[in-house]
């Protein structure tokens, strides 16, 4: 950083770490625009796709919620950072010191309530995507989604504990780590058994179709947004970059919550075009349309009636060329037809 006359008199780690406040403010402002954005998309998405009216008024009662709280939440930490670097500038150790010591303030308190409830929502529909992803006609749901289950509980016990300690203005730190904790826990347990059960059908629909098709019905991306890996590997980076001792963690980390709402909205913006996952489908697509081409995109055939069906095809075009073929046709038109053999005449224009 150049010398400047104007510079306060202040240790260039003192700077250093208010930078990465105003730094971590600006991204995170980013990203809820990305946010808001990405919100009315994925509702005007839901009003104008043709699925289930309880499906559809969950969805959009969701994103409704989780836009608002998001934004509000955004906007009250915002007006936290604006008192600890004009308001309160003149605070024992300057902005850092204030936004560090000060987080029980009504302003700050309302902002990581606001920032633990959107958390709580998200986490459950991580849950209910892996309970949907798992569900199988051979094993109980609840087999799958157990761990997670106890996971989340225990992540709303400690978010409730955080938000106790800091209305009563006593040190939160210890549960603001083991609320982290479990957070991270739960969405690595998560991540890991859906892109589990994603990579073992990709191997299946890759059996029966070939490396070049089966690959299809499950994508990369599929396997990106339907896990929440996007957040996942993120929260994994803020928390290197925390151990580390590095500025760029303090930006990252109000960044984070931002990072899982866009990972959230990708995932009902999947739902909300037919391409969210449902295991009655066989493939990741059709999902709760009631159209024809739903219909049809969730059959599988076997390979071997796939081989059946041309080896047939293939044997009646030749049969067809053929000039006895040809004769025999020919005959076949002239021979008077009576009412008991139009079942087999058309049986056979129908396999033709």
């Amino acid at each position: 950083m150049p010398s400047s006359p104007y510079a306060p008199d202040e240790a260039a780690d003192i700077i250093r770490d208010e930078a990465a406040w105003l730094q971590g403010a600006f991204v995170s402002s980013l990203l809820c625009g990305v946010q808001i954005t990405l919100s009315a998309m994925s509702f005007l998405a839901v009003l104008k796709q043709s699925i289930r009216r309880r499906l559809r008024i969950i969805l959009l009662l969701y994103i409704i919620l989780l836009c608002a709280t998001m934004t509000a939440g955004q906007q009250t930490y915002l007006l936290f950072i604006q008192m600890g670097f004009i308001e309160y500038r003149n605070y024992p150790g300057g902005p850092n010191e204030f936004l560090s010591a000060r987080y029980s303030t009504p302003v700050s308190l309302a902002s990581t309530s606001l920032f633990v409830f959107a958390n709580w929502m998200m986490e459950a529909l991580l849950v209910w995507r892996c309970k949907v992803v798992c569900t199988t006609e051979e094993r109980p749901m609840w087999l799958w989604v157990i761990v997670p289950s106890v996971l989340l509980a225990s992540e709303y016990a400690t978010g409730a504990l955080l938000i106790r300690d800091i209305l009563r203005k006593q040190d939160a730190i210890a549960y603001a780590i083991t609320y982290t904790s479990v957070s991270l826990m739960l969405n690595i347990t998560v991540t890991a058994i859906i892109v589990g059960r994603l990579l073992a059908h990709r191997r299946r629909m890759v059996r029966l179709f070939g490396s070049r098709h089966g690959s299809h019905y499950v994508s990369v991306a599929t396997i990106l947004i339907e896990s929440a890996s996007l957040y996942t590997g993120f929260l994994i980076l803020v928390i290197i970059f925390f151990a580390v001792g590095t500025a760029a963690s303090n930006i990252l980390q109000q960044a984070v919550a931002q990072v899982q709402a866009i990972t959230s909205l990708l995932i009902i913006y999947r739902i909300a075009q037919g391409k969210g996952w449902k295991y009655d489908a066989g493939v990741s697509t059709g999902d709760w349309r009631g159209d024809t081409e739903a219909q049809v995109e969730q059959v599988e055939l076997p390979v071997a009636h796939l081989e059946r069906v041309t080896d047939t095809q293939a044997t009646q075009t030749a049969s067809d060329m053929h000039p006895l073929s040809i004769q025999s046709k020919e005959d076949e038109t002239q021979t008077p037809v009576n009412a008991g053999s139009v079942p087999a005449i058309l049986s056979q224009d129908e396999a033709v």
